[in-house]
């Protein structure tokens, strides 16, 4: 069954300055070695702290806990504005705390994509952005001081970011993604910051209270580039990361490291009604969606999700459009 546009925006794996264009300059390796930091701590530090969270238009707030066991990593994250939910991260297991039926997007990773699943190594995203200290390092975020980095795209097929990274911690403060217009489409800001912190056990562990879901990386399914639907277009730096077949849907995942898409392939019954290409925008997620026909008689669905300009998925659902499928415009 297809899931609507809207929820499709948040399945996605979706995936990532102020302004383009950042020359380069002396400080550039500086804030590369920052940004390692940054990675590094992100991944190993324990802390507490309040975020606000969300686009310019709507602001919610949350409640981030991090520490490391024997076991590893262990984050948990309670949102404190509207339903109230809670997250708790641990391997490559999710768990969501809540009551009544759980919906996607309802426990957004709040840091993304400056959280854990940063990359360890920059030298990918070296290949597709800029990096460079930002001129005015006074800034203070949570009430510590902070070093500034633009983080620039080489190409205007995905967006910038402006990060704060705590001086002393490194981790990442406060975080902005810009259009080429230099609008923010979504920030995350501490308001406080504990980094002298233990997590108690019963905060790292789910409630019995609640509805629990419980989430695994599922195993990946190899899609050769030749394949039918593989897009023969992807903006540099991106790679293929997930792909999960059915007998009715594929589901491919790309990403660059901090930016990500997922192409959706999908059988679409003969009785139901077919569109021509429909795209949306909903702050920095982008979708666009049209109806084929292949030469075999099938009605298929196509969708690319993710957190790109709405030009750049058109051109990944053109390269991913067979030459002997018809258009159902």
């Amino acid at each position: 069954m297809l899931e609507s546009l809207s929820t499709r925006c948040f399945t996605a794996l979706l995936a990532v300055g102020l302004t383009f264009g950042v020359s380069a300059s002396a400080g550039d390796q500086k804030a590369l070695s920052l940004m390692s930091d940054m990675s590094e701590a992100v991944r190993s530090k324990s802390y507490s702290g309040t975020v606000m969270f969300g686009s310019p238009a709507r602001w919610e707030s949350a409640r981030i806990q991090q520490t490391y066991r024997n076991q590893g990593l262990v984050q948990r994250t309670d949102y404190l504005t509207g339903l109230e939910r809670s997250q708790i991260r641990a391997h490559d297991e999710i768990v969501c705390i809540h009551e009544g039926q759980h919906q996607s997007g309802m426990t957004p990773d709040v840091m993304k994509p400056f959280g854990h699943n940063f990359p360890s190594s920059l030298s990918a995203l070296d290949q597709s952005y800029d990096f460079a200290l930002a001129d005015l390092q006074s800034e203070r975020v949570a009430g510590r001081q902070t070093i500034s980095i633009w983080i620039t795209p080489e190409h205007p097929d995905r967006y910038a970011h402006q990060i704060w990274l705590d001086k002393a911690s490194k981790l990442p403060l406060k975080a902005e993604m810009t259009n080429e217009q230099g609008r923010v489409l979504r920030r995350y800001q501490f308001v406080s910051l504990d980094t002298e912190f233990t997590m108690p056990d019963n905060e790292s562990r789910a409630a019995d209270v609640g509805h629990t879901l419980q989430f695994s990386k599922k195993n990946s399914v190899d899609v050769s580039p030749e394949s039918d639907w593989f897009p023969s277009w992807l903006p540099q730096g991106f790679h293929i990361q997930q792909a999960i077949k059915s007998d009715d849907n594929i589901r491919m995942t790309f990403s660059d490291g901090l930016a990500s898409f997922s192409l959706f392939v999908d059988r679409v019954g003969q009785g139901r009604s077919s569109s021509s290409r429909v795209s949306r925008q909903w702050g920095p997620v982008s979708a666009t969606v049209e109806d084929i026909l292949t030469q075999d008689g099938q009605h298929v669905r196509l969708s690319v999700v993710g957190e790109l300009p709405p030009v750049t998925l058109d051109k990944v659902l053109d390269s991913a459009i067979p030459s002997y499928s018809l258009s159902m415009k």
